[in-house]
């Protein structure tokens, strides 16, 4: 019984399929339509205008590709300023799509076409190797979106056209002028009561509030002079009393041995 319930539902989702839409295309008669952003083989994107590369020979893309593929050659250009493009090769022999190249280009001059169909008839020491003019695609709004669009999963900019390094740094607040303290008014004293004078008891009860600086003392005994004199003497005086009195007391310091 459990057999037969098995393959009854084995027959039952087998037979939803089939009115179902299919999920599969008859390849290469029937093409998917590929998004721009796939990473197949890496093009060099020129300017619709003018017709020129963007690439500057500057070698980032060769240092920044992991299995070395990605050849250049130039020279120092007549104006002295730059460099001029004499050779780019990729050999897609060894090419393994990673689209680091295309993260590492400072200029946007490098992305990653859709196309993937090599593997046809070709001799692997030379059909698989593209040059600079065999790599060349306009650079269209799509494909410019496709080059953003690797770069911005690098940095977490998904769905962000500009790069960060385009985008302006958002103003900053400005600060808050610090607080100055306005100094305290010193408390005053309470005028006694049964004056007449109020503002002569103010101040007398002002001077009497204020601190009284301690003198020391001139003429004193170092043996003698109390301790409330010792502590108005300074420092260097204090410890002649010291002296003194260790000196009296018949100390002496111990010898060594």
């Amino acid at each position: 019984m459990a057999y037969g319930l098995g393959v009854a539902k084995g027959m039952l989702t087998t037979i939803s399929h089939l009115v179902k839409p299919p999920i599969t295309i008859q390849y290469p008669e029937e093409r998917l339509d590929m998004p721009i952003w796939t990473r197949g083989r890496p093009r060099l994107i020129y300017e619709v205008d003018t017709g020129e590369l963007r690439c500057t020979a500057c070698g980032a893309c060769a240092l920044a590709c992991p299995v070395d593929v990605i050849k250049i050659e130039q020279h120092p250009s007549p104006t002295g300023k730059g460099k001029v493009l004499d050779r780019f090769d990729i050999d897609m022999a060894g090419c393994i799509e990673c689209a680091l190249c295309v993260e590492a280009c400072p200029f946007r001059a490098i992305t990653m076409a859709p196309d993937f169909e090599m593997a046809s008839t070709y001799d692997r020491a030379s059909d698989l190797v593209y040059d600079m003019y065999e790599l060349r695609i306009a650079g269209t709004t799509e494909i410019d979106a496709g080059m953003e669009h690797i770069q911005g999963v690098k940095r977490g900019l998904r769905g962000q056209a500009a790069p960060a390094a385009a985008r302006p740094a958002p103003a900053r607040p400005a600060a808050a002028p610090a607080a100055v303290a306005e100094p305290k008014a010193a408390p005053q004293a309470a005028v006694p009561s049964g004056q007449g004078d109020t503002a002569a008891a103010a101040a007398a009860g002002a001077a009497a509030a204020a601190p009284t600086t301690a003198v020391a003392p001139t003429d004193y005994d170092p043996l003698t002079i109390s301790d409330e004199d010792l502590k108005k003497l300074p420092p260097a005086e204090r410890a002649k009393v010291y002296r003194a009195r260790l000196k009296a007391s018949g100390w002496q310091p111990p010898t060594p041995s």
